[in-house]
């Protein structure tokens, strides 16, 4: 039986138990596995979730997880990342070959995954993702216990295209041209991550200058000018008030670029000084001329921040200022796990700017 391989556009359904995802495009990954989350939380009500790398956790404890039952009958969500390390040393045979020498009845990981793959347990969803992992009697026994296999590999150009016209308008809430998508492609390449982050940019700016389209003219100003780690990135998606595509972007950060969390966290007490000076500033009735000046408010990003501001109350951005502040005090003196802290400054930092 083929291996279930719905298209990139096509959600993952809440009844798989077991789901692989492969490919090379990150922010599918993860976006992916988001979808499947809301759905199975829309099933089920509260989820359990629990992660596991594979360079580090073994087949037998993840797989213990995904049978234990969770605290007061909550359906789990058990999530595996870097499958291939946990395979290592364990590479399929090919047809015909001799089996690696184990002990009598001992099972490999990727024994174990699979026989785990023919009778899931009803309780847990198990997502398996790595960028690259040879696995076809995997493939074969999760299609056929009712699970999904996904390529997240980056799309083509003119798949790319479509996508960012689609993707504008769903979640950016701005339209763009075929024509401004193609040069912003042309521009960024088709990393679906790197492209997501250029548009919320692109619709913050077509906000801030009135306009409800994305122009090739301002795409050709604003994109290409910055590299693809940098945290102008993670500003523009905070000011959008999106927590999915916030927490995305933070992740494809810390865990694709290796930006270090300390640097990213400048990110943050960046945009909040920015965000309180614009609005004490508009309080005290200062010309926008010398907010400008004072909080070094530049170009298309300033007008960005400043369009925000104008519709925050100073409590607001101060708890931000004061948030800010705290995480970068604590990332520097060992004050807790600097992820931790990273994503709760970000859900709260997307839903004080929604």
């Amino acid at each position: 039986m083929a291996a279930k391989r719905p298209d990139n556009q096509a959600p993952i359904p809440a009844e798989a138990p077991v789901v692989l995802l492969t490919g090379e495009d990150r922010f599918q990954l993860l976006d992916r596995t988001e979808g499947l989350r809301a759905a199975l939380e829309k099933k089920h009500g509260e989820l359990m979730i629990v992660h596991f790398d594979g360079g580090s956790a073994g087949a037998a404890e993840i797989l213990d997880e995904c049978r234990a039952m969770g605290l007061m009958m909550q359906h789990k969500l058990v999530v595996v990342d870097r499958l291939d390390e946990l395979f290592k040393g364990d590479d399929e045979p090919e047809d015909g070959a001799p089996a690696p020498a184990r002990r009598p009845g001992e099972k490999s990981p990727r024994e174990l995954m699979e026989s785990y793959a023919e009778r899931p347990d009803s309780s847990a969803t198990l997502v398996l993702r790595a960028e690259s992992v040879r696995a076809p009697r995997l493939e074969k026994i999760i299609a056929a216990s009712g699970g999904v296999v996904l390529k997240c590999d980056p799309p083509k150009p003119d798949e790319a295209v479509r996508w960012a016209i689609e993707r504008a308008t769903s979640h950016h809430k701005r339209a763009i041209s075929r024509d401004g998508a193609e040069l912003l492609v042309s521009q960024v390449g088709a990393m679906l991550g790197r492209l997501d982050c250029e548009l919320a940019k692109l619709a913050l700016a077509a906000e801030a200058a009135g306009s409800g389209t994305i122009t090739p003219e301002l795409v050709r100003r604003l994109c290409g000018e910055t590299s693809e780690d940098d945290p102008w990135g993670l500003q523009s998606v905070l000011l959008s008030g999106d927590v999915e595509r916030s927490l995305l972007e933070l992740t494809r950060l810390l865990e694709v670029a290796r930006q270090s969390p300390v640097f990213v966290g400048f990110t943050y007490l960046d945009l909040a000084r920015k965000l309180d000076g614009v609005a004490r500033g508009l309080a005290a009735r200062e010309p926008m001329g010398a907010i400008t000046q004072r909080v070094r408010l530049w170009g298309q990003a300033g007008a960005m921040v400043e369009a925000k501001a104008k519709k925050l109350p100073t409590r607001t951005t101060a708890a931000l200022l004061r948030l800010a502040v705290d995480a970068d005090r604590r990332q520097k003196s060992g004050g807790g796990d600097p992820v931790r802290i990273l994503t709760s400054m970000t859900v709260r930092f997307a839903r004080a700017l929604a």
